[in-house]
């Protein structure tokens, strides 16, 4: 019997059926369209330096991720609500984020907030993994900010396995 040569086959899909690879998020409804803007934002390099942290120690935690090895942990620090944030979105434009977050002890909400829209998406204060995903429209301001809120010293929240793509 002759063996013929299959060619490599499209991350994601197998013979026109969606599969979960490395490249679509388990549980997460919709496609990715494109490379992810966020630096880390799938959590696995070791230190923070990706983020801008404000009212918050940011602090990479391995006991049970989502996904891989490690995701980002926030702790707010003051009596206000603390976030992590990058500087990656452009005016005018369109993004789908995808991802996961959590309650540190089940008293803070993961939240987050763009400047424009508002907050795009509040979780729980669940400490099981929360799947969103989200399409909003940049507002005008480059950040893009992944609240703590609960403005209490102490509160946390968890995030996991984030991708941000142009819509």
């Amino acid at each position: 019997m002759t063996r013929r040569h299959r060619p490599n086959l499209i991350p994601g899909s197998f013979r026109g059926r969606r599969i979960v690879t490395p490249t679509s998020p388990p549980g997460v409804i919709g496609a990715w369209r494109g490379p992810n803007l966020l630096v880390d934002g799938f959590m696995e390099d070791v230190g923070v330096a990706a983020w801008f942290a404000s009212n918050t120690t940011l602090t990479k935690q391995t006991a049970d991720p989502y996904q891989g090895m490690r995701y980002l942990q926030s702790v707010n620090t003051a009596g206000a609500n603390g976030y992590a944030a990058q500087d990656v979105l452009t005016a005018a434009t369109s993004y789908r984020l995808t991802g996961v977050a959590r309650s540190l002890a089940g008293n803070a909400f993961p939240a987050v907030f763009i400047v424009g829209p508002g907050f795009v998406w509040t979780g729980t204060t669940s400490t099981a993994w929360q799947l969103f995903d989200v399409v909003f429209t940049n507002g005008g301001a480059a950040r893009i900010y992944f609240y703590t809120r609960g403005a209490t010293i102490g509160w946390g929240t968890q995030w996991d396995f984030l991708h941000l793509s142009e819509e």
